[in-house]
């Protein structure tokens, strides 16, 4: 019962106190407001008389101070994190998954490009990029709207790749040379060092996945659509692959 103390001495919660009350009330970190209770219980000795239905609001208002600093890629224990209720006037944060396309709509290619560069590790250097899409090879989509190519290029961009960096593309297993050398040719055109491969899983990946290795050893990953379906009408959802565990074992079977 720490956090009770720094809470009735006005100290700011720490993460060992969230973690606390998120195992013990898991009810106060929910979005639905809980009932007002007819059955008054003793007052706890404070300045101020709380029954329990004013001390479980006042727990909850308490914790909206915790604000510590969560590395990327963890889990965020912060119980009002805008993240992870993703809602629409939550200006400043990106949305960790996205839903963009339709009929009477934009195009989805530049709501994932700004996710890509939201969410993008950036000061590093790309040494991979491994895309588990077996219609990247396929300039035109299932809707019949080409540009796929173009958003590879668009997407490399996007990660910082310039003519003048190194790295490798891994791409879904292709069996065929020529198609494979004439694509390598075209990407170099744009990126001189790039070196065109096949990725290591010989598996199928029935999800797109974008994954990203820097010099830093870090590591970088987003699920969506295939790219020569960001320039049709089509609904589309994407977003950021943010759990490391996710990332790691996804890792573990492409590098």
């Amino acid at each position: 019962m720490e956090w009770f103390t720094r809470m009735i001495l006005n100290l700011p919660p720490r993460a060992k106190d969230v973690k606390e009350i998120r195992e013990s009330a898991p009810e106060l970190f929910s979005d639905e407001e809980i009932k007002e209770t007819k059955r008054y219980h003793r007052g706890y000795i404070h300045p101020l008389y709380w029954d329990t239905y004013e001390l479980r609001e006042a727990v909850r208002v308490w914790l909206q101070d915790f604000e510590e600093k969560t590395p990327e890629g963890d889990c965020c224990d912060y119980p009002c994190c805008i993240r992870k209720k993703a809602g629409d006037n939550a200006d400043g944060y990106m949305h960790m998954m996205t839903v963009a396309g339709g009929r009477d709509r934009n195009p989805p290619a530049k709501s994932f490009f700004d996710l890509i560069n939201a969410t993008k590790i950036k000061n590093a250097t790309v040494l991979r990029v491994i895309l588990t899409d077996p219609y990247i090879y396929f300039d035109t989509g299932q809707n019949g709207d080409g540009g796929g190519f173009n958003n590879l290029l668009k997407l490399l961009e996007h990660l910082n790749i310039d003519s003048s960096t190194e790295f490798r593309l891994e791409l879904t297993p292709q069996n065929d040379s020529e198609k494979k050398d004439r694509f390598e040719t075209k990407i170099q055109q744009e990126f001189p060092s790039c070196t065109v491969l096949n990725h290591n899983n010989s598996s199928t990946f029935h999800d797109r996945f974008i994954f990203v290795q820097y010099n830093n050893n870090q590591c970088k990953a987003w699920y969506g659509p295939s790219l020569n379906g960001l320039n049709s009408n089509s609904i589309i959802i994407f977003g950021d692959l943010t759990d490391s565990n996710a990332v790691n074992q996804l890792s573990q079977r492409l590098l």
